[in-house]
């Protein structure tokens, strides 16, 4: 009894493994939109000190770019005082709010959360503010005043109840009276927790692997069963 087999032609396969690959590659580009980090690095890193403050405006979810020192919505950034009071405090927040730790006696507007990685940045943080809250002030005594990185926590009103949460890491030394910041992250979908200090996975690079890796597997199995040649 003789099986009947379809084969490809050995001169046509490669072009279909190539579709295939392009084909996973569109399908990813036509997916609707999910839950993705939208990463905002910041290079070179931008450092507050004296009497100054440093904006990031016009961010942008969409295109993952932002533009500095402008403080067009949505926008936040960071500002300083020298002296005696060495403050630090968030200003120029427009359409983009800050995570509180509460406001208290001494802490003016609010004291800024300050969250270590991995923290989760979501709907469950009572209290935020967009005017101006204080990251320290002059006393000293809150506990962003200490040399090392921590994350502040962002939100974008999208409007309708609806914020794409963040994170701003914010890295501050006592011997130069200055605070840095190397980047910035939001969810591209409204009321999607985001941990502290999280950077896109890299998706679309994992899918040409994966894409590359189906199709050179397909073509050494095709040609362990392709027909002897005549």
């Amino acid at each position: 009894m003789t099986t009947a087999r379809f084969s490809l032609p050995r001169s046509v396969f490669p072009w279909y493994a190539l579709a295939t690959t392009v084909l996973l590659l569109t399908a990813a580009a036509d997916t609707p939109a999910r839950a993705a980090i939208v990463y905002f690095p910041v290079n070179p890193s931008q450092t507050v000190t004296g009497n100054a403050t440093v904006t990031f405006g016009s961010v942008s979810l969409v295109n993952g770019t932002f533009t500095l020192n402008d403080p067009t919505q949505p926008s936040f950034g960071i500002g300083s005082t020298s002296g005696t009071d060495n403050t630090l405090f968030a200003q120029n927040n427009n359409n983009i709010q800050w995570a509180l730790t509460g406001p208290s006696p001494g802490t003016g507007l609010g004291q800024v959360a300050k969250y270590a990685a991995t923290d989760s940045i979501s709907s469950s943080i009572a209290d935020w503010t967009s005017s101006d809250p204080n990251l320290f002030t002059g006393d000293h005594t809150q506990n962003w005043y200490a040399t090392g990185t921590g994350y502040a926590g962002l939100r974008i009103d999208a409007g309708g109840g609806n914020y794409n949460y963040g994170w701003v890491s914010v890295g501050y030394d006592i011997s130069t009276s200055t605070a840095t910041v190397t980047g910035f992250a939001f969810e591209n979908q409204v009321n999607t927790p985001i941990p502290a200090a999280a950077v896109p996975e890299p998706a679309s690079l994992a899918l040409v692997a994966t894409g590359v890796a189906f199709a050179a597997a397909a073509y050494r199995r095709r040609s362990r069963f392709a027909a002897p040649p005549r």
